[in-house]
């Protein structure tokens, strides 16, 4: 899948279930740096863990499912794919809350032969 840029989550979401692709709504962090979920500054996950119960069961690609999520229950939220069979996802934080930088390490991984 060739990289592609989105104006809003939803829309986002909307792409990969489109694809075939099953998502599910992920926590973010708020304007105070704090996860959403109920434990906030104390979360070590902060913005990177799912926002529901059961989400590899919950994940969808059914449109409608994914524009209520989106727009309503968890409206500014991240997106999480279901990965398995054909899909294989590689997430690196542009810069993590230890100061490292993703796009070094990008490149670090592009000159290994595989």
């Amino acid at each position: 899948m060739k990289e592609q840029k989105f104006d809003d989550t939803l829309t986002a979401a909307l792409h990969y279930a489109e694809q075939g692709i099953s998502v599910f709504p992920v926590h973010t962090v708020n304007a105070k740096g704090h996860c959403t979920c109920y434990k906030g500054q104390t979360c070590v996950n902060a913005g990177k863990h799912p926002a529901i119960m059961g989400w590899t069961k919950a994940a969808t690609s059914d449109p409608e499912i994914v524009t209520q999520w989106f727009t309503e229950s968890f409206n500014g939220f991240n997106i999480g794919i279901l990965l398995g069979g054909e899909y294989v996802c590689l997430d690196i934080d542009v810069k993590d809350e230890h100061g490292k930088d993703g796009y070094a390490k990008i490149a670090e991984l592009e000159k290994k032969p595989w």
